[in-house]
């Protein structure tokens, strides 16, 4: 069985675990309550009751996202059901429309002062929104926000043309081997002849 501190050693594999993964770390690894022993620093135990309460907020909305086939991949682009950027270091990014855009780079300030502001997003989100959009990428936040202001501000931000077809292409190769992996798991749960118990007789007697 594993100890805490081993778990928390491999941590960054917590970020690629399945949803099934997950909840056998909630339900079986992770005990209900921090009770240290020889082998669990209580300490440790305590960091994981952190780790499981958050995963339980999300692990609901993890296996809804789950998805049976890996991503359809092209250069830097990734498809899972929605485009996603790479742009290095596995910061990935979905496309924001242009509202969200300007949401973020003109946002409204005669918008209610109980609405809540829009957080400043890092700096590799421009860089993929940059990709997404087919402009030139800069990993400079400051130099990326301006590029991107500029082409709102000028009505050109918009998706070309190469970037619409990539994404058509990795839909239909993403849809088709989700459809096959579907395919594949639901045949592994099927029951063999082998397995199949005979049911009572439904002969009827003469």
């Amino acid at each position: 069985m594993w100890s805490s501190h081993r778990l928390f050693r491999g941590s960054a594999a917590l970020a690629v675990v399945t949803a099934r993964d997950l909840a056998f770390l909630l339900f079986k690894v992770i005990p209900a309550e921090a009770s240290p022993d020889a082998e669990t620093p209580a300490e440790s135990l305590l960091q994981l009751q952190l780790v499981k309460r958050c995963l339980c907020n999300n692990i609901i909305s993890i296996q809804a996202s789950m998805a049976f086939a890996q991503p359809a991949v092209k250069d830097n682009f990734l498809y899972n059901g929605d485009l996603f950027v790479d742009v290095g270091n596995l910061n990935r990014h979905k496309r924001a429309s242009v509202a969200e855009i300007t949401e973020v780079l003109r946002p409204d300030l005669k918008k209610s002062k109980n609405t809540a502001a829009v957080k400043d997003p890092v700096g590799h989100w421009y860089e993929a929104q940059l990709i997404h959009y087919g402009l030139p990428p800069s990993k400079d936040k400051a130099r990326a926000k301006m590029r991107l202001l500029e082409n709102l501000n000028q009505s050109k931000l918009k998706v070309p043309p190469h970037i619409t077809a990539i994404e058509s292409e990795l839909k239909k190769d993403f849809t088709a081997a989700e459809r096959k992996a579907k395919a594949q798991y639901k045949a592994s749960l099927a029951p063999t002849p082998s397995t199949q118990k005979d049911g009572p007789s439904t002969k009827k007697r003469k």
